[in-house]
């Protein structure tokens, strides 16, 4: 069993992510070692398992894969940043839907 089918990612794009996430430390200041190394990693990882679903979102041909995965790897924590504020704003929406929360608040964990 090779690697890709291993763990569902292609070697090719990992490094790719991994390598745009150490030229993303180009437009940082002031960084930690342990900030830098968490940049260099989840570089890798969003390009990793992002690539398949943006390289079929964007209909690109898939020998372009290796090139999406260096940029997800550049724009790693953007990515992130931007789906965490999509995920929490859902969130928000359907719990005020539901009338479980109001925004500013947390959800009760007795609310299920």
């Amino acid at each position: 069993m090779d690697f890709e089918q291993q763990f569902g990612i292609k070697l090719s794009v990992l490094l790719a992510g991994f390598i745009g996430g150490v030229v993303s430390l180009t437009y940082e200041t002031k960084i930690t070692f342990y900030r830098a190394l968490l940049l260099i990693i989840s570089g890798a990882a969003v390009a990793a398992y992002l690539q398949p679903l943006a390289e079929h979102w964007m209909d690109m041909p898939e020998n372009l894969s290796t090139a999406l995965g260096f940029v997800l790897g550049l724009v790693s924590m953007k990515v992130i940043h931007f789906i965490m504020q999509y995920t929490e704003g859902t969130l928000q929406k359907h719990l005020q839907e539901d009338g479980r929360a109001t925004k500013g608040n947390k959800p009760d964990s007795s609310d299920k």
